[in-house]
């Protein structure tokens, strides 16, 4: 899980403020908001990976559950 932190510190100093370049005078619709946490999603899915299951498979991460591990507003909350 340190690596995870290591990376969310990495992206959040590296790759965010290219996403939200210009965001000051964006007009944000719905899908606007839909399109930037579906990205956000995507990103938390590769840092913390997937889960293994108690039969011995692996699945992708839930979105609740990705929230429960990354307690921060969100793409969409940094760009109101």
């Amino acid at each position: 899980m340190k690596s995870a932190v290591i990376t969310m510190a990495h992206s959040n100093r590296n790759l965010m403020p290219v996403v939200l370049y210009g965001c000051e005078s964006w007009t944000l619709n719905k899908l606007d908001e839909d399109r930037l946490n579906c990205f956000e999603r995507k990103i938390l899915r590769r840092i913390y990976g997937p889960v293994e299951e108690s039969r011995g498979g692996w699945r992708i991460r839930h979105n609740y559950e990705l929230y429960d591990l990354f307690n921060d507003p969100g793409l969409d909350g940094q760009a109101i």
